[in-house]
């Protein structure tokens, strides 16, 4: 946080028995006070007022004389997400299990809390490790690590599995940040697999037909048609 350091010109003094220090005419008493900037200040203008009063030698009461001091606050609020997958480079098969790591850090300069991070592919993500000090609170510089896992099925096979998972995170301001990751695991196509409907092993179109990848090297130029409607999968 921010220092700011107001800088008082007082033009009169309040002045009590027992004080031997008294304002002469002409004289200019200057006064300094640091004052910290709270989170809870950031979000309008910081107004700061003073009230001085002070009494004459004829112990009446001069003043009060006021003024204020408006700073502007600014501050900067950013969040990184990445989600990387523990399958990201080899082929899985039904039955796998495909792991799904989180990372949410915190890169701006004021606390963040996270409202939601969902996946469409997985049901439960669950908080791993971060919060060193256990303030519930996203810290600037923390980075926090979530998990979640999938179960490929059969009907995952011959094609890209693609998920998407969403972060939604707000400011001191209550102002809302969301960002967005994606993580692409590619799948075995082996023989008598069926593929989806248009599309060979090769992932290339085959006239709206299906098409398997019966031990063939070459997808887009020897498919087995016959094999996949007679439903042998």
């Amino acid at each position: 946080m921010k220092i700011f350091i107001f800088f008082i010109m007082l033009a009169a003094l309040v002045w009590t028995a027992d004080s031997q220090d008294r304002l002469a005419p002409g004289e200019t008493w200057t006064y300094t006070r640091n004052y910290t900037v709270q989170e809870t200040d950031i979000c309008q203008a910081i107004q700061n007022n003073v009230t001085v009063n002070a009494i004459d030698p004829c112990s009446r009461e001069v003043g009060p004389a006021v003024d204020n001091e408006t700073v502007n606050t600014t501050y900067r609020a950013d969040i990184r997400f990445d989600k990387v997958s523990n399958k990201s480079r080899v082929l899985v098969d039904a039955g796998d299990i495909i792991g799904y790591t989180y990372y949410v850090e915190n890169t701006g300069d004021v606390n963040l809390t996270i409202t939601s991070l969902a996946d469409d592919m997985i049901f439960d993500v669950q908080y791993i490790s971060g919060d060193e000090n256990r303030d519930g609170v996203l810290n600037p510089g923390e980075m926090w690590s979530f998990a979640g896992a999938y179960k490929v099925v059969e009907d995952d096979l011959c094609r890209s599995i693609t998920n998407e998972a969403e972060l939604k995170a707000r400011d001191p301001c209550n102002n809302q940040l969301e960002r967005t990751d994606e993580e692409v695991v590619e799948t075995v196509c082996g023989e008598n697999i069926c593929c989806q409907d248009g599309y060979n092993r090769d992932e290339i179109i085959s006239g709206g037909q299906f098409a398997s990848g019966v031990g063939n090297a070459d997808a887009k130029n020897n498919v087995d048609i016959k094999t996949c409607q007679e439903g042998i999968d």
